[in-house]
């Protein structure tokens, strides 16, 4: 097996390359249609020659026979005849044509892939780089959302290629391993099996030196078996962890702690850890201090910590950073804080001198660690490339205009003294150049404030001191005013860059906490979700500085721009390409993300309690502004936030629907329980009457004729009234009742009313109880009778027959009164309000037939026309249903305001 050449990346300042047209919305319902998880079997290799491919093939038949069908994505024969035949068995899909400089390169297929969904797809070399153009930056990603897919791999590896054995394959071998071909480890967890492909060391060397196609490098027979004895390390642990997952084991308690800095023996002591760490089956932890000097360094020089903390994060390890200024205290307290069991530290050989002057941070880990274990990585192992880039970041620039400005100091001291030098004595002279030694040391650089002690003592002893204009350093008292200015001098100049960098980290820190804390109120308030869109960009380009948007699904899963208009525009097809994939992988994609790295946003998903519920687009300013792992966790941060607010807007839409369709159903099951009954009563009267007059028209007299036809008509006249009241109440809810407002008496009215009602009150005694000299009221006629008629009807039946209605008519204050009291049992003073309601019926009502809506339309028209009824209680006794209407109203014609 051998990887394929590796493919020089495009410059990151040029444009990014089209992606597929068919891999977007079309292939979010093939991902989500399957939730089987695909398996993955590794066929791990010593070297290339082992016979991996092969191996896989063989394996690959066998599956095939069972009828198992099975695709060749990308495998390699390297030219072996045997592989060749081996190959040419199976299908193969059509590679990928890839746009590079001017040519066209064969990359693998992954949407193809995807869309032919075979039960098995064979891999060659997981850590291959694919070309520029792809999805994915190597072949184990699209190993893994093949696998997310639920298509089962098979693919090959060797062995060197694990990123936390990249030194031990460099010390074995003799030689660098490409930095682009490896892969991390917990690839390896994702195997559900793994078989180590091995053949005797002289089998392999011969194999390696008959190859059709030779490798670079010639390994020697020492180094063939180490890396066998590696592989086979390898697949012994693997078995070792899985044996334990399967006997339901739990960790062992360990909590790694690893030190990071910005020297190349950290990525050494990265790869050390994670091998404990997987050994161990323990959580494991990166941590970079940054203190004051190191923040001071040039942003070419700390892109070496932002490649380690990149490295342990993709070995899977929590990647934090802290500041401080002394890295032991913070890395211990830290340690302690965590229930760290381990520390892994790296200690670079260093000339003795150096170790006296100042501890290594290794020997003060041990001191003060207590019970915390503290393993120490020697860097006597690096290379000579590996000690020079560490000689380069261990060099700081100088600050000549600090310099300059001490000696600019001295000299301002000196001129300024010369003239007095009769006047002031010698011990105010030298607090004068003590006072610029301070000056220069305020300014938090320790070079210049030393600088400037020395300059200014030789200065006053050339100046000041007989004999003048020579150095002399006779007298002992100035030799300790020298000391003592110098050892003053490094004081000032160590506690003002220890204050400056904590001044600087609470700074930051308060900076950070009150911007979070400012996006999370303002998305708690936003009443919808248009509000918490408008928050989530505004805080995002603040707190980023770079262009934000906001994408959310449609009904069809399609993820569509709904904030941040500026970029609007940006958003070009390869990005919304990239966008759906990442909504609906729930994977971010984007520069520093090694998905789909071309594109000009980085997009992280907005992953809530109930999935992806949006995505975050942020179109970066500079090709690496995303690549530190802490920005991209504050990245991450923030979106949980855009996330818990979205989707509380979606809980809180979902708990209205719920709130409507709950009333929905509590109104028709009232209305089915309450029309049911006095639907079928009155139909059942008629339908009986109604057949007795057709079958019995002979044998009945005229009295029992007459009194059939009256059950007819009294029992269809309430059965009219009810399909009236339900349908006033629809028009009512509906909003489709217009006002016509006409003058009316209000005698005339209650007139009308009696009239209509002449049936149904002939054995009720009615008392008119109308003041003379009424004024007319505007109103709707037609409505405010059917008012006082379901007014008068509810007092018919929830009142004895021998008891009197009493309607009255009263005016003043520019109000119009009308009542209907009755002298029944009347109404509680709990339900006088209730009784308005659709469907509610007094706690009073027996077994009194009626829907419970006479009540609820008289409030809606009576308030439609911009006046209000209530009930009171009679004298002696009953209730008193009251409307109160405007004399003066608004114009004609009106619209109905609302609905009850």
């Amino acid at each position: 097996m051998e990887a394929a050449p590796p493919v020089v990346p495009n410059s990151d300042d040029q444009p990014a390359p089209p992606l597929p047209a068919d891999s977007g919305a079309a292939l979010s319902a093939q991902l989500t249609a399957n939730p089987r998880r695909g398996r993955l079997k590794i066929f791990l290799a010593p070297a290339s020659g082992a016979g991996a491919t092969s191996a896989m093939l063989i394996d690959a038949l066998a599956l095939r026979a069972q009828g198992t069908v099975v695709l060749s994505g990308a495998v390699e024969t390297h030219g072996w005849p045997g592989t060749q035949q081996l190959a040419a068995q199976f299908e193969t899909l059509p590679p990928r044509l890839v746009e590079h400089r001017g040519g066209h390169l064969a990359a693998f297929d992954l949407d193809a892939a995807l869309v032919r969904r075979p039960r098995l797809l064979l891999l060659d070399d997981l850590a291959a780089t694919n070309p520029q153009g792809c999805r994915h930056a190597q072949r184990w990603q699209d190993a893994r959302e093949l696998l997310d897919a639920g298509i089962d791999v098979h693919a090959t590896l060797e062995v060197s290629r694990l990123e936390s054995l990249a030194h031990v394959v460099e010390r074995v071998s003799g030689h660098e391993a490409r930095e682009r071909e490896r892969v991390p480890d917990d690839v390896l967890d994702l195997a559900h099996d793994l078989q180590v492909v091995d053949v005797p060391a002289e089998e392999l060397l011969r194999r390696m030196r008959a190859a059709p196609a030779p490798r670079e490098v010639t390994l020697g027979l020492q180094q063939i078996s180490a890396l066998r004895e590696l592989a086979l390390r390898v697949g012994a642990d693997r078995l070792r962890a899985r044996g334990e997952r399967e006997g339901a084991r739990a960790g062992t308690g360990e909590r790694l702690l690893v030190c990071i800095d910005a020297s190349t023996l950290s990525a050494r002591v990265v790869r050390a850890a994670r091998r404990m760490a997987g050994l161990l089956d323990a959580e494991w932890t990166a941590l970079y201090v940054e203190t004051m000097e190191q923040r001071r360094l040039p942003e070419a020089q700390r892109l070496g910590t932002i490649e380690n903390l990149r490295l342990a994060e993709l070995l899977g390890a929590e990647v934090l950073t802290l500041t401080g200024d002394d890295v032991a205290e913070e890395t211990l307290a830290f340690a302690r804080r965590r229930g760290v069991t381990r520390i892994i530290v790296g200690k670079a050989m260093a000339p003795r001198w150096r170790d006296l002057l100042a501890q290594p941070l290794a020997w003060r880990l041990v001191r003060g660690s207590g019970s915390i274990d503290v393993y120490v990585v020697n860097g006597d192992a690096a290379t000579p490339a590996e000690r020079m880039a560490d000689a380069r970041a261990e060099r700081t620039p100088l600050a000549w205009g600090g310099y300059a400005a001490a000696t600019g100091v001295v000299a301002a001291a000196t001129l300024i003294c010369y003239p007095l030098q009769n006047i002031i004595s010698q011990v105010n002279v030298s607090m004068v150049y003590l006072l610029g030694v301070v000056v220069v040391a305020a300014r938090g650089l320790i070079g210049p404030a030393i600088l400037a002690t020395v300059l200014g003592m030789l200065a006053f002893d050339f100046v000041f001191v007989l004999p003048f204009f020579a150095f002399s350093f006779r007298q002992t008292e100035y030799i300790i005013a020298f000391g003592a200015i110098l050892i003053v001098g490094m004081l000032v100049s160590t506690l003002t860059v220890r204050l400056r960098h904590q001044v600087e980290s609470a700074f930051q820190r308060e900076a950070q906490t009150a911007a979070l804390h400012a996006c999370s109120r303002d998305l708690a308030i936003a009443p919808e979700l248009t509000q918490i869109i408008g928050a989530a960009v505004r805080h995002a380009e603040l707190m980023f500085g770079c262009p934000p948007a906001l994408l959310l699904p449609d009904g069809e899963g399609k993820v569509t721009c709904r904030g941040g208009e500026a970029t609007r525009c940006r958003l070009g097809t390869p990005t919304m390409i990239a966008a759906q994939w990442a909504f609906t992988n729930a994977r971010p994609a984007g520069p520093g993300t090694g998905t789909l790295r071309r594109i000009d946003a980085l997009l992280t998903p907005l992953v809530a309690s109930r999935g992806t519920v949006g995505l975050l687009a942020l179109f970066h300013t500079g090709a690496r502004q995303f690549e530190n792992p802490e920005r991209r966790n504050a990245v991450e941060a923030f979106a949980h936030l855009v996330a818990l607010a979205i989707e509380r807007d979606i809980l809180a839409s979902e708990a209205q629907a719920a709130r409507v369709d709950a009333e929905s159903e509590r109104l028709r099951n009232a209305l089915l329980s309450s029309v049911s009954h006095d639907l079928r009563t009155p139909l059942a009267a008629i339908t009986g009457a109604a057949s007795s007059l057709y079958e019995h028209d002979a044998l009945l007299d005229p009295e029992s004729r007459r009194e059939l036809a009256r059950t007819i008509a009294e029992e269809g006249d309430q059965l009219n009234r009810l399909v009236h009241n339900l349908l006033d109440m629809t028009r009512l809810e509906g909003g489709k009742v217009r006002l016509r407002r006409e003058p009316h008496p209000p005698e005339d009215l209650i007139g009308s009313t009696l009239i209509t009602m002449e049936r149904r009150l002939r054995e009720r005694t009615v008392e008119l109880r109308i003041a003379p000299d009424l004024p007319a009221i505007p109103l709707d006629g037609i409505l405010i009778q059917e008012v006082l008629i379901n007014l008068i009807e509810n007092a018919i039946k929830y009142t004895p027959a021998d008891t009197p209605i009493i309607l009255g008519a009263s005016a003043g204050e520019g109000l119009a009164r009308i009542t209907v009291e009755d002298r029944g049992p009347g109404i509680e003073p709990g339900e006088r309000e209730r009784v308005f309601e659709k469907f509610y019926r007094g706690s009073t009502q027996g077994h009194t037939p009626g829907v419970g809506l006479g009540l609820a339309i008289c409030r809606g028209i009576v308030e439609a026309h911009g006046g209000r009824v209530h009930i009171e209680s009679a004298d002696p006794c009953g209730a008193r249903f009251v409307i109160t209407l405007p004399l003066d109203p608004a114009p004609p014609g009106t619209e109905m305001a609302h609905a009850p």
